[in-house]
């Protein structure tokens, strides 16, 4: 499972993962910082942090991308997504 690595800017993203011609799909993986209702509207933000992005076969699964993202960052590995037309999920 080989993957393309690079680092964002902190804060998170409004953005949701895509499919490139490949098959391959990118993920925003945050941390470092705190997900947080925002005052004005109560939609959950993550706020803070570090991003990287990391491209995946769209055939992996939910096993292989959790064992990816383990190896990638320090500390224990919590598993949360933001659905395209939604607020974040745990």
């Amino acid at each position: 499972m080989a993957s393309e690595d690079g680092e964002g800017s902190g804060g998170g993203s409004d953005e949701t993962p895509t499919v490139s011609p490949t098959g391959r799909v990118k993920f925003f993986c945050s941390y470092g910082g705190k997900i947080l209702a925002r005052p004005s509207d109560g939609v959950l933000k993550y706020v803070g942090g570090e991003t990287r992005v990391i491209a995946v076969s769209r055939e992996i699964t939910i096993s292989e991308l959790m064992k990816k993202i383990t190896s990638l960052f320090e500390g224990d590995s919590v598993l949360k997504y933001q659905i395209a037309s939604g607020n974040l999920m745990p």
